[in-house]
């Protein structure tokens, strides 16, 4: 059963940890999400999110109209005091003070769940920057708001602007930038660019954490520092990472000590060619957090193909020739199921992903390399005919012409016989010098009909 507590609630906090809550209650099995749910409607209540409380009890079929009405109104007294400060910091014209109290607004606003008010005021308090750190500072809240909107146009556009000064800025500013990139990738389905990103942000950490004194970075408004190792691993074993990367990942001493079974599946995989294990450990440590992550959930189905598909070509890679059967048994049925291995193989044929060479033998039930022509063959084939066909033609206009030059006739083997005592059609030119060709050593010489014109014979 999914662990909640270890999964989510001691991971994560506000935003992020009702998010999650209820997208596990909807993705879940029934018993998960009768766990999950009053989870979130006590969290919902502790922080005064209405619009979380509201989703919970929907799902729960619960109605608690006095607590929201009371909630209400006391969130509307608060946020009543913080534009009464603002409006404060604007008859004094002091940017410090408007920059700050727009950010109390839009903390106050994403807690209550208001999220697109949130937006909007983070938004009006990076114009209030006096410098690059409030400026990062900012940028990240507004990153953080718009990854819960699910907002990724935004999430792309303020993490570009701030790639211009991350030499210039916090290590943890970089560290979340990176995070962020990486889930607007994800959602785009660019996986190897997210799996990218997530690594230099897990090696990002690492840098960090190893200068003595400083505290451990992590984002779990977002993403907690254990999902980061996650994503980082699975991402790269699913997308185009090179075994020698993948290796590198698994050996670095402290890469992915928050997730140990990750560090055993890439080195399965990559070092050892154990699909199988690799397969069924996945099936047993991550596929089911992986299912029910809120950013990874949507993806999991086709990030799972792209890791089968994989498997395959790297087992394919060892080989010319391969049964079909014994293919299936040594992958398991958990990994290539015996009667989905022939439309695995001709799914990664079609998508080009095999070697160009590869072939399937349906009736003898194997996969086979068959010696494919490359361009550089096939090309130099056209060139050697081309050459060839050329240096004829012209061969036969200088014979053409020096037979025209010395006025001489060549007969035709396969002209008609000669009939009675004289020659058919019309006699070779007076002065002129008629040959046979001859068909072959055995055959009997013929002469031909009439005599024929050499430009006749192209």
């Amino acid at each position: 059963m999914f662990d909640l507590e270890s999964s989510i609630i001691s991971r994560y906090q506000g935003e992020a940890r009702l998010q999650r809550l209820l997208w596990v209650a909807t993705e879940a099995s029934p018993e998960v999400r009768q766990a999950a749910l009053p989870l979130a409607k006590e969290y919902a209540q502790q922080v005064g999110n209405i619009r979380r409380f509201q989703e919970t009890c929907h799902l729960l079929q619960q109605n608690d109209d006095a607590w929201v009405n009371h909630r209400m109104v006391q969130n509307r007294q608060d946020r009543e005091i913080l534009m009464q400060r603002l409006s404060v910091a604007q008859a004094h014209l002091n940017k410090e003070a408007i920059r700050v109290a727009y950010l109390a607004l839009a903390e106050h606003d994403t807690q209550t769940g208001e999220l697109r008010e949130a937006l909007h005021s983070a938004v009006r308090a990076k114009d209030y920057c006096t410098n690059r750190s409030h400026t990062a500072v900012v940028s990240l809240y507004v990153l953080q708001i718009a990854l819960y909107q699910q907002n990724y146009k935004t999430v792309q556009d303020y993490s570009n602007k701030l790639q211009h000064i991350l030499n210039q800025v916090e290590t943890a500013v970089k560290y979340k930038v990176l995070i962020a990139t990486g889930l607007e990738r994800l959602a785009a389905h660019e996986y190897t660019a997210a799996a990218s990103k997530f690594v230099e942000a897990l090696y990002c950490a690492m840098e960090h954490n190893s200068v003595e004194g400083n505290e451990p970075l992590s984002w779990n408004d977002v993403l907690a520092p254990e999902d980061v190792a996650l994503f980082a691993a699975f991402l790269s074993l699913a997308a185009n990472a090179s075994r020698d990367s993948l290796i590198q990942l698994a050996e670095h001493p402290e890469a992915l000590e928050l997730i140990p079974i990750a560090r055993e599946i890439l080195l399965q995989f990559a070092q050892r060619a154990n699909y199988k294990a690799t397969w069924q450990l996945l099936e047993q440590h991550l596929f089911p957090a992986l299912k029910l992550d809120l950013y990874l959930g949507l993806h999991f189905e086709a990030l799972k193909q792209h890791v089968r598909e994989k498997c395959l070509l790297q087992y394919w890679k060892s080989y010319d020739r391969v049964e079909l059967s014994a293919l299936a048994e040594h992958m398991g049925p958990g990994l290539v199921p015996p009667e989905q291995c022939t439309d695995l193989c001709v799914s990664l044929i079609q998508k080009r992903l095999f070697p160009t060479d590869t072939r399937i033998n349906l009736q003898d039930g194997v996969l086979v390399r068959v010696p494919v022509e490359s361009v550089m063959e096939k090309t130099q084939r056209r060139l050697n005919s081309a050459t060839e066909r050329t240096l004829d033609d012209t061969y036969a206009m200088m014979i053409r012409l020096a037979c025209v030059d010395h006025n001489l006739v060549i007969a035709d083997p396969h002209g008609r016989k000669r009939r009675g005592g004289g020659w058919a059609g019309h006699a070779p030119a007076a002065g002129s010098v008629v040959f046979d060709e001859e068909k072959s050593d055995e055959e009997v010489e013929e002469r031909m009909d009439d005599a024929m014109n050499p430009e006749d014979m192209y």
